[in-house]
């Protein structure tokens, strides 16, 4: 008897070591794909031999720039040579830093940067970020564009949030530059996961693709947790069945906070203590469920022990993961997660070694799904650890094992043909409601995405767009400017502006208040407006009564004869004035500047240029167009 023991135990023991093999065999090959990809060298990747429509996003591993216990922004880099090292992403900063002298490094901020050297220039690309330390901000090409959570220097104006990110920009230069403020004051390891690259139509589509399968899997946890949870209350004998709904929320749970955190994206204000207490707690209680699950299935007399443990593993972690911080949940996650494996594996010996699978119809679908468990929770310590780069499996699997329960409950209950053919038929209606919900939820997240697509255009609008008279507001016009700027260096082509303002503007609002006031600068826009349509000009309103006209490509002498265009256009308005003091009717003045643009040439200056000859026309009397 002991030999057919021992080799029941070599059985599964083989059989634990063959999967665990297959896993590390799989991390293996993927981190030989990911090194055959470009690697950032010394904080410069080159992106020459990747090709994005058949290599897909690029991975940005490799040494990046890192300046600890500083938070840079891009224009530092400018300045004086600032002391740096390099990391390899990803990584677990929190050891590197200790390795380096800093002492307890998990609390701390800094700066990343990292240079890519692109070739197709003028594409839309994009990056993807998973969650980067406790917050971050993101610059690209020195345009601030990302914020998680609220980065400083210390605890005062620190705020977490794991958030994930998209950022899309124009690859307009050659080397895009890359910059990263990260703190934590909250989390007890700085994890700077790996950054994805690429076109902004893939890092979209990649971004859409995962948050519907998870969105999926999210809604099919949720249903079979309900169906669960109805069928126990009316059978009201089953607790094998109370056990099983509670491991497909819990799980369910775990998968709208890990990777693309739906939850999070649906909800970023949802606070970062409240998230990590729901990311970790299920890690810690689902293999207990597991156990007090097989223990309703096969009322053992040797599990009871083990399903007695459980119940006691489920309430203290639960006390400890609501009562404490992250930082001493974690500690107890990267140590003590074995355990539980340790006792998974310990649960599958002892349903072997008595034989209880045999003395159930069709346990043998609970064990394979039981081994997938183990081995997918062994994944997933392992990755949360950074010692593979696997991807997440725990939800998908507990999904396929529930359903393998749906086999297993199948044969449990029904011992009677007619049962059985009933039970049958609940189950297809059942796989239709979740087919249907899936279809539902994916509706629900496209509708949900073109309705945040359209707010995203308004608010983008709005933030671009002067309230009053509907031009664009002085934003819009220094980001257009600043396009123009480099399209003339690059062009060798003129461009000109012209400021404009309203003569004696205040006295009018004296006078005629300031309802009339607004009802005159409309006017006055209106004509602004028309006068440069031709002309692919924009005007923007600068100040209270000043707005500014922007005319790529044209020259000094055009611009001349369209200023004195606008001009004439405000007088033949005749709007009355009588606290001008050089005209009855409403006049404006204007300062051109033109020029054709070098590299050595400055944008502050060419602007400057403009103002001062706007004051040169008010000195000379108003009412008339001065360039310098």
């Amino acid at each position: 008897m002991r030999c057919i023991y021992k080799k029941r135990t070599s059985l599964i023991i083989g059989f634990i070591m063959i999967l665990l093999s297959m896993l590390a065999a799989n991390a293996a090959i993927i981190d030989a794909n990911a090194y055959s990809m470009p690697i950032a060298k010394a904080g410069l990747m080159d992106t020459a031999q990747w090709r994005p429509q058949t290599d897909g996003l690029l991975n940005l591993n490799g040494e990046w720039e890192l300046y600890w216990n500083q938070l840079l922004e891009p224009r530092d880099f400018k300045g004086a040579a600032v002391e740096k090292a390099y990391v390899s992403l990803p990584i677990e900063l929190t050891e590197v830093l200790k390795d380096n002298g800093e002492g307890y490094a998990a609390e701390g901020y800094g700066t990343l940067r990292l240079n890519i050297r692109i070739k197709d220039l003028g594409k839309l690309y994009g990056l993807k970020f998973q969650y980067f330390s406790s917050a971050y901000k993101v610059w690209v090409n020195g345009a601030l564009l990302f914020e998680a959570g609220a980065v400083s220097d210390g605890r005062a104006n620190f705020r977490p949030q794991y958030l994930p990110g998209e950022i899309f920009f124009q690859g307009d230069t050659e080397v895009v530059e890359i910059v990263v403020q990260i703190s934590n004051f909250h989390h007890r390891r700085i994890k700077l996961n790996e950054v994805k690259f690429g076109t902004a139509d893939e890092i979209q589509r990649a971004t859409n693709l995962k948050i519907i399968q998870e969105g999926i899997i999210f809604g099919s946890l949720l249903l079979i947790a309900l169906y669960y949870l109805i069928l126990y209350f009316i059978q009201k004998r089953e607790a094998a069945l109370i056990y099983l709904s509670l491991i497909a929320f819990v799980v369910a749970v775990r998968g709208s906070i890990v990777s693309e955190r739906i939850l999070i994206r649906l909800w970023p204000l949802f606070p970062a203590e409240l998230m990590m207490k729901l990311g970790y707690l299920p890690t810690f209680v689902l293999l207990p469920l597991l156990n007090l699950y097989l223990y309703e299935i096969f009322r053992a007399p040797q599990l009871k022990k083990l399903a007695a443990a459980s119940k006691y593993i489920c309430m203290i972690m639960g006390l400890i993961v609501c009562t404490t911080s992250v930082k001493i949940y974690d500690m107890i996650f990267t140590y003590g997660q074995w355990i539980n494996v340790l006792l998974g594996i310990y649960t599958i010996y002892l349903l072997i070694s008595n034989g209880l699978f045999k003395k159930t119809r069709g346990s043998y679908t609970m064990a394979i799904g039981g081994v997938m468990i183990l081995i997918a929770a062994v994944n997933d310590i392992l990755r949360e650890l950074s010692i593979i780069t696997t991807p997440e499996a725990l939800s998908t699997t507990i999904v396929a094992f529930i359903l393998l329960q749906a086999l297993f409950l199948a044969w449990r209950f029904n011992d009677a043909f007619i049962k059985a053919r009933q039970l049958a038929k609940e189950n297809e209606a059942m796989f239709q409601e979740i087919q249907q919900l899936n279809k539902d939820l994916e509706e629900k997240i496209r509708s949900r995405t073109r309705a945040l697509e359209i707010a995203n255009s308004k608010l983008e609008t709005l933030t671009r767009t002067d309230a009053l008279t509907g031009l664009a507001n002085r934003r819009y016009f220094d980001e257009r400017i600043q396009q123009e700027w480099f399209k003339s260096i690059r062009d060798k082509r003129p461009l000109s502006v012209i400021m404009v303002d309203i003569d004696f503007f205040k006295g009018y609002n004296d006078t005629y208040g300031h309802i009339e006031g607004d009802e005159c600068l409309k006017k006055i826009t209106k004509e602004l407006e028309e006068g440069v349509r031709h002309k692919s000009g924009i005007v923007a309103r600068y100040g209270g009564e000043e707005f500014i006209v922007l005319l790529p490509n044209i020259e000094a002498d055009d611009a001349r004869e369209i200023a004195e265009g606008l001009r004439a256009a405000i007088k033949r308005l005749k709007i009355p004035h009588k606290s001008s003091s050089i005209s009855e009717y409403v006049t404006i003045s204007l300062g051109l500047s033109s020029m054709i643009v070098s590299r050595e040439d400055s944008l502050r200056s060419f602007i400057s240029k403009a103002d001062q000859a706007l004051y040169l026309s008010k000195d000379r009397g108003r009412d008339r167009v001065e360039a310098i």
